[in-house]
């Protein structure tokens, strides 16, 4: 808080001035935490055609800023792949990739689905 005292005189009176001023405080500075890395829990999987199996993804560090997620499967007509759930469609292998947005980190899980 600053307060500041003053004494005038106008017209041959004395004023007294005192003036309270309390600075709103200063906003944190946003800390943004780079992604270092994600990890699949499960790497491979051995799955049949109509199978559905959650894949979960670990972003590090665990405080990073941007842990969006980006997935992706290298051949549709055997699995695809929404958030991370890999729904099984044909017989074949693929490979399902989960890359963070921040950094292009990347891990994958090869998929053999039989009939």
């Amino acid at each position: 808080m600053f307060i500041s005292h003053s004494i005038i005189i106008f017209d041959d009176k004395e004023i007294e001035v005192t003036v309270e001023y309390q600075p709103e405080p200063e906003p944190e500075p946003e800390t943004n935490v780079p992604v270092e890395g994600v990890s699949l829990d499960l790497n491979e999987l051995n799955l049949t055609v109509g199978d559905t199996q959650q894949l979960a993804a670990t972003v590090e560090p665990e405080g990073a800023s941007n842990k969006n997620l980006t997935w992706a499967s290298d051949d549709t007509g055997v699995a695809t792949v929404v958030n991370g759930l890999v729904r099984v469609i044909g017989a074949g292998t693929c490979t399902i990739t989960v890359t963070t947005i921040d950094g292009d980190f990347e891990d994958t899980a090869e998929i053999t689905v039989t009939p």
